[in-house]
Parts: C-alpha cells; structure tokens; sequence
C-alpha cells in the first residue's frame, strides 16, 4: 500500500470510486517545491518543480496496488509517477507518489 498526492481530477472522491471501485482516507496537504499549471490544449493540470512554489492538494492513505494501477492508466502517459514528501496540515510529513 503507498500513498497518493492528487491534485486534479482525482481530488474528487467520486471520481476515484468510480475508477477503482474504492473510498481512500484523505487529508489535505501540500507539496513543497512544485507549481501547478494547465496543460495547453486540456481541460486538466500537471505540475512541475519549482522551488519558489508549492502545490495544495489531498493526499490519499493506503492505495493499493491494483487502484494504483488504474489510477496511472487514466493518468496517462504523460506522466511519470514520482515519490515525494508530501506535508499535512496537522504538520506531518509522509512519502508519496504523486503524477508529476
């Protein structure tokens, strides 16, 4: 089981039941170092580092592999799935992918 910063479509609980047929725990959070920016020509995000910037989102608990897999087929191959710190608002820190 891992955990999954999301920022986009997949903010949407309903969105994430409908692809993996699941309910995940989620909080939000913020990852540090990244910028969020439309992609042209598309009605969704990606985002990049940047080290002057910081991305909100919610960060999913305890993904398995299966929706995990299902998860980065709807991602796309346009992007790569990275692992990074990912910070709370109760102030914790946790290990994430998150499609960057």
């Amino acid at each position: 089981m891992q955990h999954l910063f999301v920022y986009g479509s997949l903010l949407f609980p309903e969105i994430l039941k409908e692809l993996t047929g699941k309910s995940f725990k989620m909080v939000p959070a913020t990852l540090p170092f990244f910028k969020r920016y439309l992609v042209k020509d598309a009605d969704y995000p990606a985002i990049v580092e940047d080290i002057t910037s910081e991305v909100t989102g919610m960060l999913l608990f305890e993904v398995d592999e299966k929706s995990m897999k299902i998860l980065r087929f709807y991602e796309g191959d346009e992007y790569n799935c990275a692992e990074l710190k990912v910070h709370t608002k109760d102030g914790n820190i946790y290990t994430a992918q998150a499609y960057v």
